[in-house]
């Protein structure tokens, strides 16, 4: 029986990807290649154009909000407008298990307060309050009142899908007459970068890797999501395949990317300028507010749940790092991307050099812990060891004339090749290496308004 499901399932994908599946397993013999050979003698009279990305499935998309407004100056609402829906004789009394709790009826009045009077305001409350009710009653009513957008925030991802699956379905049943446009919004690294996703299956081919034939559900998955939320992958194909396939910062081309009109995150960015509430997290609202807010659309209210992480998300969010792992992967990336014995020479020397940088931080390291310091070091006091430091600037400088030479190369293959989409991956990787040189350069000539410093894990830097 789960044989045929399955079957049914291949048999019901568009034909361009069906086809796109078949040449992937050309040359793999599988129970699933002889599947698509099947399939594919029953698809012969149906004409296929375009290529397989052309099948994915319509996005969502809200159209200007009933709430808007264009007037900066908000209307007040009644202090007690927002409580009166958490009293004995509320509208909450007429949901099932309900129990009434004075502490959300104070919640609710103070946050109704507080956007009267555009203050800041910190509350705190115990487990089984009900807190995400109490704010979200008083956000909608603001809405429906003044317009939107406006931010709920969260640490954990849980949250935020509890938020869209349980809790704000829950309280819009007391708003049976409005249609508010509520979107969730996470960070970069939640969504699927399709031209990553080509990446892998090509390095894959490359490599005459079995493993291609483990890529087919995601191929399924593609054409079927709305949201390219990796999160809705089965938990075993997430674990293997998230990092290798989600959206990266360094590594996107943005609008010069071939994908940039079918990508799931920047439609998801285009949607939230026409969206009366969004549910996004502390690490995307501490990007935006370092971005100068290209992130979220202009906002007046922003509700921020489990605050106490800030401190800690504000210190992950706004920090950089370089390690040898790092750039290692995107030279090795380069190098089965590009195929040009001159760039790889070169990356081999780069590597070289970023190698005996680092291999001179570890013998430090076990300097360290054989002298039983700690185990994280601030530059300053790297700096205070001149001999060592020395050697390192001596090293560093080196390897950047080896980074500005593969640089050199990179820029005349990519010139040659034109356009092409195979370059793609080669022009990534060089951004994300020069990206990351940069934070070595900038820990190694001084940073203003940055503190810098040394971790060593395992004995590696």
């Amino acid at each position: 029986r789960l044989l045929l499901k399955t079957f049914a399932a291949i048999a019901a994908l568009p034909p361009p990807v069906l086809q796109q599946m078949r040449k992937l397993l050309k040359n793999y013999p599988s129970v699933e290649r002889d599947v698509l050979e099947m399939l594919a003698q029953e698809q012969k009279k149906v004409r296929v154009s375009g290529g397989w990305k052309n099948a994915i499935g319509e996005k969502q998309h809200f159209a200007r909000s009933l709430y808007y407004q264009d007037k900066e100056e908000a209307r007040s609402l009644p202090e007690h407008l927002a409580a009166d829906y958490f009293a004995e004789t509320g509208k909450f009394q007429d949901f099932p298990h309900y129990e009434y709790r004075p502490q959300q009826q104070e919640m609710a009045a103070e946050i109704i307060t507080a956007f009267n009077n555009e203050q800041h305001l910190m509350l705190e409350a115990g487990t089984g309050t009900g807190k995400s009710a109490a704010y979200l009653v008083p956000a909608l009513l603001w809405i429906k009142q003044n317009g939107g957008p406006l931010v709920v925030s969260t640490h954990t991802k849980n949250l935020q899908d509890q938020l869209i699956e349980k809790d704000i379905p829950a309280v819009l049943k007391l708003f049976p007459q409005d249609q508010f446009q509520i979107m969730i919004l996470k960070g970069r690294q939640n969504y699927v970068c399709l031209r990553r996703f080509e990446a892998l299956v090509q390095q894959m081919l490359l490599s005459q890797s079995k493993e291609i034939v483990k890529t087919l559900p995601l191929f399924s998955w593609l054409v079927s999501t709305e949201q390219g939320d990796l999160s809705e992958l089965h938990s075993s194909i997430g674990r293997k395949y998230h990092y290798q396939i989600c959206s990266e910062g360094l590594s996107c081309l943005g609008e010069a990317c071939p994908d940039h009109a079918r990508c799931f995150l920047q439609h998801a960015r285009r949607q939230t300028k026409y969206a009366d509430l969004i549910i996004g997290n502390h690490a995307l609202v501490l990007t935006d507010l370092a971005g100068g807010g290209a992130l979220l659309p202009k906002y007046r209210q922003i509700i921020l749940d489990e605050a106490h992480t800030l401190e800690e998300t504000t210190t992950d969010s706004w920090s950089k790092e370089i390690t040898y792992s790092a750039c290692a992967e995107e030279i090795k990336k380069l190098e089965q991307s590009s195929r040009q014995p001159a760039l790889i020479s070169a990356a081999e020397k780069f590597r070289a050099g970023i190698r005996q940088y680092f291999d001179e931080l570890s013998r430090l390291g076990r300097e360290q812990r054989a002298s039983g310091e700690e185990k994280n070091l601030r530059i300053r006091e790297l700096q205070q060891r001149e001999a060592l430091w020395r050697a390192l600037e001596l090293i560093r400088l080196d390897a950047t004339k080896q980074l500005k030479k593969m640089r050199q190369l990179a820029e005349e293959y990519l010139e040659q090749a034109g356009g092409d989409t195979d370059t793609l991956p080669v022009k990534s990787s060089l951004a994300v290496l020069q990206e990351l040189w940069q934070i070595l350069d900038m820990v190694a000539l001084g940073a203003d308004n940055y503190v810098c410093w040394l971790v060593w894990q395992n004995g590696k830097p």
